[in-house]
């Protein structure tokens, strides 16, 4: 009998006798099961919209929850869903009877007469979205991203965007002008970029935080941003009717403005829900505004 056979063939059985004990343990080759981590994401509010008679508002927060005041009609939300994304915006139809919520990763969700025509969900971002305007007939949206690109959906034309271009701040907001022929981004800096129609009437004011937001005026001919202190800096047509450091001190939460629909007023928001009103802007809570 050839002795080094022997050898190999015990060597062998004492191997495989070994990987069977092993497994039968579970400390070799045990699988790994990898779950879909689930997020839950906070109740900071992020955006808002109004409704046409300038008699109430929506708000819509990171975990998709929407709340009505005035005479906003609740259409539905995301609250209690899971979500991939929190949510960073929204959009309300013209004529009050739908809006879109829009998540960071470009997900849309529509309630109400607000349809669905598209999303960057499942695409590759070069930076997070960042905020959504319709259309005004409601049959279509722009998203915009971090980085500037721009996204058109449904009958929203692309007029350009800062996407591959050095900014100077990050884009946090979008605008449509009236005949929905052209937009405004802002970025935290409160830089100003102008495409299609859009007027360039101004930017990068004097700022104490970063600036949340910008919104059109009903004509076009202006727009307002908000900072983070409440701090509201006005261009072209748009009026001012006080602002939240004119009030208090020490604020540094705002995370939305919503105008009214006529220019006339605006809701300043904070991450917390406090709701503070200006101009022509009702209250809408039985509580009252801060």
């Amino acid at each position: 009998m050839d002795v080094g056979r022997v050898r190999l063939r015990l060597r062998i059985a004492l191997t495989c006798a070994l990987l069977l004990a092993l497994l039968a343990s579970g400390l070799l080759l045990r699988q790994t099961v990898l779950r879909p981590r689930l997020v839950s994401f906070s109740t900071i509010k992020v955006g808002g919209a109004a409704v046409p008679d300038n008699g109430g508002y929506w708000l819509v927060q990171q975990d998709g929850g929407v709340f009505t005041f005035g005479h906003a009609t609740f259409y539905g939300s995301e609250g209690g869903q899971t979500l991939n994304a929190p949510m960073v915006g929204m959009s309300a139809r013209f004529d009050g009877r739908g809006y879109w919520l829009v998540g960071a990763d470009g997900g849309i969700f529509n309630f109400g007469a607000a349809g669905f025509y598209g999303s960057m969900a499942g695409h590759t971002l070069n930076k997070p979205v960042s905020g959504i305007a319709s259309t005004p007939d409601g049959g279509g949206y722009w998203l915009v991203g971090q980085d500037g690109g721009v996204f058109n959906f449904g009958d929203a034309p692309y007029k350009g965007g800062m996407c591959c271009v050095t900014l100077s701040a990050p884009i946090i907001g979008i605008a449509a002008t009236p005949s929905g022929q052209g937009y405004w981004l802002v970025g935290s800096d409160g830089a100003i970029y102008t495409f299609g129609d859009a007027p360039f009437l101004g930017g990068k004011p004097p700022l104490s935080q970063p600036v949340k937001g910008i919104f059109g005026t009903p004509d076009g001919r202006g727009y307002w941003m908000v900072a983070g202190d409440g701090g509201i800096f006005t261009f072209g047509d748009a009026q001012i009717f006080s602002a939240l450091p004119a009030r208090y001190t020490g604020i540094t939460d705002v995370s939305a403005m919503v105008p009214t629909r006529d220019g006339n007023g605006y809701w300043i928001i904070e991450q917390n829900g406090n709701v503070h009103v200006f101009g022509n802007a009702v209250c809408g809570v039985s509580g009252g505004c801060a």
